[in-house]
């Protein structure tokens, strides 16, 4: 799953508790249900300048170009309504990092997820029977109640996620049927979608998503010091589990490509299974 150079968001219906975007302004911030600070009424008239209500009765005004003027304290000010929505949603999610391990009380995280999880889980099965055998990378990008935002194809190595994927649940198959690839991990931490799943040929589905409020971004780091960065490295570990009599040095050598991939794959598995905790994630592997 790459990182686009440039994202480019997906907007879906005001009812679908998303942003609506217009061809020139970004004046329609309409929310379904207010439930975790979300913007829920507004208007998008031909005024200069319109205000909106935000939850608890609270406005802001907005301005001739789409952007915030006044309200909440100045903190949204002359930011446009989406960066505002990504603001609200994400207001509560900051965190204080001490050392890895340690147990901190936080919120949990999107409680109102809870109400759709029937639909999200069926979104996920019709998406992964779909994609878990294609010979090249699909990816579905879906949001807290279940729907489909996008879809996108890929090679047989990677594929672009496009969007804000931050708080939605991603899942995207592996042709090689390996789990989560270094750039999966790095995307997991910097975009921050609630979850990331890979569906393999071989019928397991592997998954890390949030236990927290935010995954840790000390994971990246530490995730890249356990992974050799010379890529010539694990082919000389193969070589030497050769001399060892693991495999005949014949066979190693028709076999690295293939071989390789099994042990990058056993080292992620066991790091995720190891770790992933610590930094405010969950890891699982299911099937």
């Amino acid at each position: 799953m790459a990182t686009p150079s440039e994202s480019k968001l997906t907007w879906l219906n005001a009812d679908k508790d998303v942003l609506r975007s217009t061809e020139n302004s970004e004046r329609s911030l309409l929310a379904n249900g207010g439930e975790n600070g979300s913007i829920v009424a507004g208007n998008n008239d031909e005024k200069e300048e319109n205000w909106i209500t935000v939850e608890n009765g609270e406005h802001v005004l907005l301005g001739e170009g789409g952007e915030i003027k006044a309200g909440l304290g100045g903190k949204f000010a002359d930011m446009k309504p989406s960066e505002a929505w990504g603001e609200k949603q994400g207001e509560n999610e900051s965190a204080t990092f001490n050392d890895p391990g340690k147990k901190e009380e936080r919120k949990s995280v999107d409680p109102g997820r809870k109400q759709h999880a029937a639909s999200i889980k069926r979104t996920l099965k019709h998406a992964e029977d779909e994609i878990r055998n294609l010979s090249h990378e699909r990816a579905y990008v879906i949001d807290r109640q279940g729907n489909t935002v996008s879809v996108m194809d890929g090679t047989d190595k990677d594929v672009e996620v496009a969007g804000n994927i931050k708080g939605l649940t991603v899942t995207h198959n592996h042709p090689s049927g390996s789990t989560f690839s270094r750039t999966d991990i790095f995307a997991f931490v910097d975009r921050q979608p609630y979850e990331v799943r890979v569906a393999t040929p071989q019928g397991t589905t592997y998954s890390l998503k949030l236990k927290d409020n935010i995954a840790d971004p000390r994971m990246k780091d530490d995730f890249a010091k356990a992974k050799p960065d010379d890529h010539m490295a694990p082919r000389r570990i193969i070589l030497e589990l050769a001399q060892r009599g693991k495999y005949t040095r014949h066979y190693a050598e028709k076999n690295m490509d293939k071989l390789v991939r099994e042990y990058m794959h056993e080292r992620t598995r066991k790091w995720l299974s190891e770790n992933a905790e610590k930094y405010g994630c969950i890891y699982t592997e299911e099937g």
